[in-house]
């Protein structure tokens, strides 16, 4: 019975660790990377419904269509929205609806391997109030 040398153990042992490295580093960062799609996507969600929020408490108190644009925009902040105002210049009572729109492309190329997703996809929010008075 002959002892093997220590150091033939250690080379091996590394050798195996490359090699379950190389496995489980793709998985990783597939999923490292769809986190922060998700993340980013999810933020700038929030600050889309946002937007819709502000807009529409504006435009309940009875302000014009264009200041409801301009406060909707500012809300969203460096996101370049679309902001499209419904019954702004109505009765008490009735609905308001602002929606404002966000086109979202990934910030990663994973969404290159889901249906649908590699071109971007939209974000969009609507805010329905009530108006407070007669505007316009």
């Amino acid at each position: 019975m002959t002892l093997r040398d220590p150091r033939s153990l250690r080379r091996s042992e590394r050798g195996q660790a490359l090699v379950e490295t190389a496995l489980v580093l793709p998985v990783f960062l597939v999923l490292v990377l769809g986190i922060v799609d998700f993340g980013n996507a999810y933020q700038q969600f929030i600050s889309v419904s946002g937007a819709a929020r502000e807009g529409a408490r504006l435009g309940i108190a009875g302000a014009p269509a264009s200041a409801i644009t301009d406060r909707a925009k500012a809300a969203a902040r460096e996101l370049t929205v679309v902001v499209q105002v419904t019954n702004a210049c109505g009765t008490a009572g009735t609905p308001l609806l602002v929606q404002v729109e966000r086109a979202y492309k990934p910030i990663t190329p994973l969404g290159q391997f889901v249906s649908g997703v590699g071109d971007g996809f939209s974000l969009r929010a609507t805010a329905d109030m009530r108006l407070e008075q007669t505007g316009c």
